[in-house]
């Protein structure tokens, strides 16, 4: 599975998923960055770019709240003496 970081650029699931890890979070935090590896969807060619965790953040922000909102519909159905 190819995921797409920015524009012009592709990487494999591997790498999405280390970027992941190393710059995501749930919650805004100070801008850091990382080398991220992938091919130049235009030209083909191996690339290095630097990924902002700003970008990360805008990519996981949709799916985490469909998340948090999936597990408060859950425990709001849950009667009180097992949530």
């Amino acid at each position: 599975m190819v995921k797409m970081l920015e524009r012009e650029l592709s990487d494999g699931s591997k790498t999405a998923e280390g970027l992941k890890k190393e710059l995501g979070s749930a919650v805004k935090a100070e801008e850091h960055f990382a080398p991220g590896f992938g091919r130049n969807v235009l030209s083909g060619l191996p690339v290095s770019v630097d990924i902002s965790s700003d970008v990360i953040y805008q990519a996981i922000v949709d799916p985490l709240h469909s998340i948090m909102d999936s597990i408060k519909v859950i425990l709001e159905r849950t009667p009180p003496e097992l949530a």
